[in-house]
């Protein structure tokens, strides 16, 4: 089986144009996912500033319960307070011995 120099050249053509279209639609599809992972990076980086914000919030309403029982202490008998102040320390120390665990882990592991 022999072939002319047609052929030859057809062959080689063909062969130069499958590798340059799969160079093609992969380019276009390293295109697409680069953006798809830009898109999910603002996201996580969206939730990260919507959690810091809430905990902020939660933090602020904390401490404006405290103010206000520390308030009503003067007014009612201290033991109507106690109990919620405690429970207010309590939780408030769990969730910065929580939080400053994970971010030793993060640091530490990331």
């Amino acid at each position: 089986m022999e072939f002319g120099i047609d052929e030859l050249i057809g062959i080689a053509g063909g062969i130069f144009g499958f590798i340059g279209g799969t160079s093609i639609v992969a380019g276009l599809l390293l295109r697409r996912f680069d953006r798809l992972e830009k898109k999910l990076d603002r996201r996580e980086q969206d939730r990260v500033t919507e959690s810091v914000i809430r905990d902020e919030l939660i933090a602020a309403c904390g401490s404006l319960g405290e103010a206000n029982a520390k308030g009503l202490q003067a007014v009612t008998t201290p033991d109507a307070c106690r109990a919620e102040l405690e429970r207010l320390q309590s939780k408030r120390a769990e969730y910065d011995e929580f939080m400053r665990k994970k971010s030793a882990e993060y640091l530490h592991y990331n």
